[in-house]
C-alpha cells in the first residue's frame, strides 16, 4: 500500500506491481519536487516499483527513510547512487 501526502510517499507492507500506475502518475504530477520515500513500515517492494522510484531519483531530488531492518530494496536504492557516481 502506498499513501500519498504531496511530496511524501509512505509505503506500508508489501508493495506490489498493482501500484505502478498510480505511483507513476503521482510522481509525474509532482515532478520536479523533492520527494520523500518513506519505507519505514515496508517489508518488500516489487522491482517495477523500484524502477519508477530510481528513475525519479535519477532525474530529481529524493530522500529515503528506512526502518530498522535492512531489506534488499534498500540495498538496491543505496547502490544506485554509487553506480551513478562511478559513471560520471
Amino acid at each position: 500500500m502506498v499513501n500519498f501526502k504531496d511530496e511524501n510517499l509512505i509505503f506500508k507492507g508489501i508493495i506490489y506491481e498493482d501500484d505502478v500506475k498510480i505511483l507513476r502518475d503521482h510522481l509525474n504530477n509532482i515532478a520536479p519536487a523533492e520527494v520523500t520515500f518513506d519505507f519505514t513500515n515496508s517489508s518488500d517492494v516489487h522491482s517495477s516499483i523500484l524502477q519508477i522510484i530510481l528513475s525519479y531519483y535519477g532525474l530529481y531530488s529524493a530522500k529515503f527513510v528506512y526502518g530498522e531492518t535492512k531489506f534488499t530494496y534498500q540495498k538496491v536504492i543505496e547502490g544506485f547512487g554509487k553506480i551513478e557516481d562511478d559513471c560520471h
